[in-house]
């Protein structure tokens, strides 16, 4: 298969950083696929989404995100399941690109269906779960959104030690550092929030002191008047 043989020798080049040359042949690929099984096509779809990562590798973003967009929809229409395992990538992919790109609000979308696949095709305990767990929790963390971000984590460093079983294995370690130290951002902010409430409760208190004593003199005044 000429297509298939193409693919192949481009994912080397990519390996080799030599994007150029690997989209190239990646081009050349797609237009035999399309050509032999059509626009709509599993194959097709796929053929875009490398273009479409070779793109980006070139920081080409614009004309990534068009190609990723289309390659989705490729895949959609070539799948009669919209929870296909394979969708997951794409959407993903654009997840990346609009985070790269500062669309935080946008990413998070992305990441959150691409989870959604993932935890309802290939099971909640898969490590592609908990790759994309991680990605929006970092995506999550960089908005300072931290009650979200830290249950995420929490599911990545569960599923890694489901899957190495070994509590020394990078991964792990690097997941748990992040976990811990949310656990402690999240313990001193809440102290930090006691400690503002009773500063906030002491200053009321002044404050309903000093009002209270100014209408005593005001009503003591007052009396004087009529007196």
């Amino acid at each position: 298969n000429v297509a298939t043989l193409l693919n192949n020798m481009a994912t080397i080049l990519k390996s080799q950083h030599k994007y150029e040359e690997a989209l190239s042949l990646s081009q050349r690929s797609f237009q035999i696929y399309q050509k032999t099984f059509g626009d709509d096509h599993q194959y097709t779809g796929r053929a875009l989404n490398n273009i479409a990562n070779l793109l980006a590798l070139q920081k080409k973003s614009d004309e990534a995100l068009v190609m990723f967009q289309r390659a989705l929809s490729v895949l959609e229409k070539s799948y009669s399941n919209p929870y296909h395992p394979e969708l997951a990538t794409p959407i993903n992919n654009i997840a990346q690109l609009l985070c790269a790109q500062g669309q935080s609000e946008e990413a998070s979308l992305f990441f959150r269906r691409a989870l959604e696949i993932l935890e309802k095709s290939v099971g909640p305990h898969h490590p592609d779960v908990a790759t994309t767990s991680s990605q929006l929790a970092s995506l999550l963390f960089a908005q300072r959104k931290f009650d979200e971000a830290l249950p995420l984590y929490q599911r990545s460093l569960t599923i890694a030690q489901q899957i190495h079983q070994q509590p020394d294995h990078p991964d792990i370690i690097a997941l748990r550092n992040v976990v811990n130290a949310l656990i402690l951002l999240q313990e001193r902010r809440r102290l930090a929030a006691v400690k503002q409430a009773h500063s906030e409760s002491r200053v009321f208190s002044t404050i309903s002191s000093l009002f209270k004593r100014l209408l005593r003199i005001k009503n003591r005044k007052t009396n004087r008047t009529k007196v």
